[in-house]
């Protein structure tokens, strides 16, 4: 027998938690579909009374924090303003993971609130005790490019003002991996589901870039006027208050919009005509990281946009990422054959060239025999774009020269 986990929230607005034992005779569809149909019944009822409630309060130190699920809490570190957890769900529903972390840091104003999800709590718990007696922060869950992978980290997700989904308490809902957030929703700009093309500074360049975010509610503070050196009071807010927002997003991340702050660094909100910018924006971040090299957008009045790179000339086609049998032959005489595993990067963009490489130039001849291509992968190295003030214009004379 196997017990499917479900959860619903009601017509009129209670969240229901409910549980349905299946024979493992029954088809996986059928199951399925019968699963599917007692939420749609359940999501008809008004309300369900019920003759008790359950809440677990999961002690932080020298507080609690309340959960509608089940947490059993295997592992804690905290101090200072720090705190550190790793939860077992043991009613997680379907389709959420059970073994996760829970954290909190603190800096003054500054703050940092995250969760990881982990393919067991054995991991979390080995990963929380390799720390040296650090509480385990955000920035220790982030796998850098080059460093080995911390075994059995499936993901860390930051929070900013958000409480983690497990979190929920009564009858809230649930979007994403959040709690809906309704401390949040008290901004009649940066509302709840929103959409705004965020300004952010590119990693790798340095570059101003716009990303697309949805709004998850905003926190809105009323501060006091400062005056500035000259002894001038500000002409922001009103009697004498200016109004500083924290715009929380689903990513996590948290945008401080102050009174002073520049126009080009305020978030703009996506109006409903130019919705092709997600589609347009979504396609062309896969086609920067590799896994497209081109794409279209299509538009109400029959048009498209197409978009594709063009690398430069003499430069080898590029092979997509997955399995390769490849076929050596050594300056000896002698031939190697095997499968080897490959990804894209700016040094081998081909297959060739990687195993060129691994050879250590003393490959006569390399081909490959047969190909496993990762639909899911990459399908070329990627590109990052070079700024347009670095680029002469068309119209510069010193271009054609």
């Amino acid at each position: 027998m196997v017990i499917k986990l479900g959860e619903v929230q009601t017509d009129g607005g209670q969240t229901v938690r409910f549980d349905v034992p299946y024979d493992l005779d029954i088809d996986r569809d059928e199951r399925d579909a019968q699963f599917e149909k007692i939420k749609e019944v359940l999501g008809t009822l008004a309300n369900i009374s019920l003759p008790s409630s359950h809440e677990v309060n999961v002690k932080h130190g020298g507080y609690g924090r309340h959960s509608r699920y089940d947490l059993d809490q295997l592992e804690y570190q905290g101090g200072g303003n720090a705190y550190y957890e790793v939860l077992h769900v043991k009613d997680a529903p379907n389709g959420r993971h059970p073994f996760v972390s829970n954290g909190h840091h603190s800096f003054g104003e500054q703050f940092s609130n995250f969760f990881a999800e982990w393919e067991t709590t054995d991991a979390a718990i080995a990963h929380a005790k390799s720390t040296g007696g650090y509480v385990v922060s955000h920035s220790m869950l982030k796998e850098k490019e080059g460093s080995p992978k911390i075994p059995g980290l499936i993901r860390a997700v930051d929070t900013g003002y958000l409480s983690p989904w497990f979190y929920a308490t009564g009858d809230a809902e649930i979007l994403g991996d959040f709690v809906f957030p309704e401390h949040l929703a008290q901004d009649p700009i940066f509302t709840v589901g929103k959409q705004f093309l965020v300004p952010e500074t590119s990693e790798k360049t340095g570059d101003p870039i716009m990303v697309l975010k949805t709004c998850m509610g905003c926190v809105v503070r009323d501060v006091p006027q400062q005056s500035d050196r000259f002894g001038r009071r500000s002409v922001h807010g009103a009697a004498g208050v200016d109004k500083y927002r924290a715009v929380q997003w689903h990513d996590g991340s948290v945008t401080q919009v102050y009174p002073n702050t520049s126009q080009n660094m305020i978030p703009v909100p996506l109006a409903d005509e130019d919705t092709w910018v997600v589609d347009a924006q979504r396609k062309f971040n896969q086609l920067l990281s590799g896994g497209n090299q081109g794409f279209e957008v299509k538009f109400a009045d029959g048009g498209k946009f197409v978009g594709r790179y063009i690398p430069p000339k003499d430069s080898p086609k590029p092979d997509a990422q997955g399995r390769y049998m490849m076929v050596v032959t050594m300056k000896d005489g002698s031939v190697r054959e095997g499968w080897t595993d490959f990804t894209p990067t700016d040094e081998h963009p081909t297959v060739i060239s990687y195993v060129q490489d691994r050879m250590s130039g003393e490959a006569l001849r390399i081909e490959a025999k047969d190909k496993q291509i990762d639909g899911n992968g990459k399908k070329w190295q990627g590109v990052y774009h070079a700024s347009s003030q670095s680029l002469p214009s068309q119209e510069d004379p010193s271009a054609s020269q």
